[in-house]
């Protein structure tokens, strides 16, 4: 998985900067919002779709650092264009920025290439990060942390947090924080909402009520296995974040019982 992954991550920059540049040349009001993964996009997502309802005149750019990212939002009509992220050097960020000329720019979450940010910054382009959460013990308020913190306080132009403790830490090294509510929970309602059906999924289930656990993770599926195995009558249906199986990888009937 890894190896594939590793691949998918060079391949996918090879001549992308001229896609990028091709892609973008004589377009205007574009927003560009970069998330690590697809999980952390998602939290963005709300956002975006507001401001596609508020400025539609608006073109939306998205850029992953990770394949999970790009792969699955390719063809998602919440981006005009969806993009790798070109590796963190100052010649990158700066032939980027050219490139796209952004109006504003989103971060969600984390995944803060310092490049990036500080030409950002020299251009006096606004920058948000949205959906932040910090913990003391966090790389960013050790010693060696110093270079992010000067780009949580000078690059950013409002640092959106979802907890008390984060826009206490934020505030506390000057950066120009501000609380708000968490946009994840938007996006779940708005799934709840949405009809959704698959034939396979409902010959299996036979209308019975299902225990749906998403994007797991290794030990997320050993706390699932253990609600299995303490409720064998309930039907349990398992959506790991990585759908291929890694070499040697046990295999466990906790995926569809």
């Amino acid at each position: 998985m890894f190896l594939q992954k590793a691949k998918q991550f060079v391949a996918g920059r090879i001549g992308q900067m001229a896609r990028i540049e091709q892609a973008c040349r004589g377009q205007e009001g574009i927003v560009w919002v970069h998330a690590a993964s697809f999980g952390e996009f998602e939290e963005a997502r709300p956002v975006l779709q507001a401001i596609r309802q508020s400025h539609p005149e608006l073109r939306i750019l998205a850029t992953f650092f990770s394949p999970s990212g790009y792969a699955f939002l390719k063809g998602d009509p919440v981006a005009d264009w969806v993009f790798y992220l070109p590796l963190d050097t100052r010649c990158n960020a700066r032939r980027f920025l050219d490139a796209v000329r952004p109006c504003k720019v989103i971060v969600s979450i984390s995944d803060y290439w310092l490049h990036f940010l500080h030409e950002l910054r020299r251009r006096h382009i606004d920058t948000y990060l949205i959906s932040a959460r910090f913990i003391p013990s966090m790389l960013y308020f050790k010693p060696l942390g110093y270079p992010y913190r000067e780009v949580f306080r000078h690059c950013f132009t409002k640092v959106i947090v979802r907890d008390g403790r984060s826009l206490a830490l934020m505030q506390g090294i000057g950066a120009r924080a501000v609380l708000s509510g968490d946009p994840r929970m938007d996006r779940v309602l708005d799934i709840a909402r949405t009809p959704w059906r698959d034939p396979v999924v409902e010959a299996w289930a036979k209308g019975e009520k299902v225990f749906v656990a998403g994007s797991t993770l290794p030990r997320d599926e050993k706390l699932v296995a253990a609600l299995v195995n303490a409720h064998p009558g309930q039907k349990f249906l398992l959506v790991p974040h990585e759908t291929g199986a890694a070499p040697g990888a046990p295999r466990s009937n906790a995926s569809c019982r």
